[in-house]
């Protein structure tokens, strides 16, 4: 088989130009896809790298299939799509965020079934509200949590700077960070996090959406840890080039 065959990304149409590029940069990392042999299709992500051996080129390529990656992504950004317009249509700013994160029906209904953490906390770093995901996360129940702060979940945010990082958040209004949860049992994990400055009546809040990202964290040091490997299977090759030639 050749390339083609297997990915509809790179024609034989376009793939001198791709050489080119390869043999220019001698890395490439980038997402495609592949065709399995029933014809499936489905999201890779490629990192190419090129090298000469007794005078031939050659591509030496990682495959990774990110399909459930993409696939929970685009879920987790259509139920993110799904509640800021619910807010939107609720009018966050001409109601209490307490009324907000007290509603029942389809904003909490959302709330309580995503696949994401969802904390609502004042300006002291008090946690109002918190979902069922919050407490699949952290092992914490939800009646502990609305009883703890940001500080007793997360130790890059200890109360000595809250006030500046509340500064930032109402300045900026939204913040993406990757930080740690702790949870119950003492083990820590990774999260992303999606803050949200919220105002009402002299009152400051922050919606955040808080996602595990544990398993990312994995395969991007296992994905570094074959990229070194990778280099120096690459620089041995290129080492016995030289030496033939030489």
């Amino acid at each position: 088989m050749k390339v083609q065959d297997l990915n509809p990304d790179l024609p034989p149409a376009s793939w001198k130009d791709y050489w080119v590029s390869l043999r220019k940069e001698k890395f490439l990392r980038f997402n495609s896809h592949h065709k399995n042999k029933s014809g499936h299709v489905f999201t890779v992500e490629i990192e190419a790298n090129f090298f000469e051996y007794e005078g031939k080129e050659y591509s030496f390529a990682f495959i990774r299939n990110i399909q459930h990656r993409i696939d929970l992504n685009k879920k987790q950004e259509l139920l993110q799509k799904e509640l800021e317009e619910r807010v939107k249509e609720l009018k966050i700013q001409k109601q209490s965020a307490i009324d907000l994160a007290n509603e029942n029906g389809l904003t909490n209904f959302a709330l309580e079934n995503a696949i994401f953490g969802f904390y609502l906390v004042d300006e002291n770093a008090r946690i109002l509200r918190a979902n069922q995901a919050s407490c699949e996360q952290t092992g914490y129940s939800v009646e502990e949590l609305l009883q703890m702060t940001v500080h007793d979940l997360d130790p890059d945010f200890p109360a000595e700077n809250w006030a500046e990082v509340w500064r930032t958040l109402k300045e900026k209004k939204v913040l993406h960070i990757e930080s740690r949860h702790v949870r119950k049992d003492g083990d820590e994990f990774p999260i992303e996090v999606e803050a949200n400055f919220v105002e009402f009546e002299g009152k400051e809040y922050n919606a955040a959406f808080v996602r595990d990202i544990s398993q990312r964290v994995v395969l991007q040091s296992k994905q570094e840890k074959l990229q070194e490997k990778l280099q120096s299977t690459v620089l041995e090759l290129r080492q016995k080039s030289a030496a033939a030639l030489a």
